[in-house]
């Protein structure tokens, strides 16, 4: 049996919260159809799964929430059309600046018990047709009874919502760390002092980060080299054993080191780039509701004699 062509269009396909949705739902009879209501709905989904390893067994847990939907009324009254009619109703809706943003993400750990990582937030529109009645050659007799009633045509398409940047929470950073060192014996080997300091706290993702330090190394040892990293922690928010971090260093670059009681101050900078997917990192997720994506810039003075000293720079993308 032939259905009523449904379509739903957006003016574009990627919108910042708190922007204006503009688009279209086309309606094409292919055969006579009544129905009792169209609308549109936008609906926000959260999901997540990991592979889990239980012996020789792998086990896999999915979760998933519905955090928004909203519904846009576009027909509400009995509609009837007949065959070759073609309609447009046009649609729009104000996003709640509140809405967090679209995040893809998968990552692979090569200890520990989980496996693997997935983790989104999608968004979607699909325009319904309510109480759909079609009237057709095959169904003469139900026609004639007055239709055959069939599932609800739908219409559905992607878009992605970018969240707004974070209101006063951009801001510079200057973290300090200072460690004395002690050998594998144990004996004193001096200190080393680490200051770092970026501009701002907030990144696009695929950009550089820069991070001006200044290093001390009023010890015996030779800092062999610096090393700029960036770290993934996830955290799964539903875990039975409380909230759990996987972290997971995804780039890093290494600078010449410091000799024996000198001091050093450089530019260190580090593309915001997930090396193993060669690939843009996916966005902070702050306000999870099933899982969080966060991210650590640590700075590593690391030696050969001695323990290394990191400096951890918490930033959000």
């Amino acid at each position: 049996m032939a259905e009523a062509g449904v379509r739903v269009e957006l003016f574009k396909r990627e919108y910042v919260a708190g922007e204006l949705v503009h688009g279209d739902v086309f309606l094409d009879a292919a055969i006579p159809i009544e129905f009792n209501g169209l609308a549109v709905f936008l609906m926000g989904v959260e999901l997540m799964s990991w592979k889990e390893k239980h012996g020789s067994e792998t086990r896999r847990k999915d979760y998933s929430k519905v955090f928004f939907s909203q519904k846009i009324g576009l027909a509400d009254t009995p509609e009837y059309y007949e065959l070759g009619n073609f309609f447009a109703y046009r649609f729009q809706y104000q996003l709640p600046s509140s809405l967090p943003g679209f995040v893809s993400v998968k990552q692979t750990y090569d200890s520990g018990r989980v496996s693997v990582f997935k983790g989104a937030v999608r968004y979607t529109i699909e325009a319904r047709l309510a109480n759909l009645v079609t009237f057709d050659d095959a169904f003469a007799a139900a026609a004639a009874a007055g239709g055959v009633l069939t599932p609800p045509a739908t219409a559905r398409t992607k878009l992605r919502i970018h969240a707004l940047p974070p209101r006063g929470m951009v801001r510079a950073l200057e973290v300090s760390v200072s460690k004395e060192l002690r050998s594998r014996l144990f004996f004193k080997k001096g200190s080393c002092e680490i200051t770092a300091v970026v501009d701002k706290n907030v990144f696009v993702t695929g950009t550089k980060v820069f991070v001006n330090a200044s290093v001390h190394n009023d010890s015996s040892e030779k800092i062999e080299r610096i090393s700029l990293q960036l770290h993934q922690h996830i955290v799964p928010m539903n875990s039975a054993k409380g909230n759990v971090t996987y972290a997971k260093m995804i780039c890093e670059r290494r600078f010449p080191g410091v000799d024996a009681g000198h001091h050093s101050v450089n530019q260190l900078s580090l593309n915001l780039i997930d090396v193993a997917a060669k690939a843009p990192i996916p966005p902070t997720n702050r306000t999870g509701h099933l899982f969080v994506v966060r991210y650590i810039v640590q700075v590593e003075c690391q030696y050969t004699g001695a323990q290394s000293v990191k400096l951890e720079l918490p930033i959000q993308v």
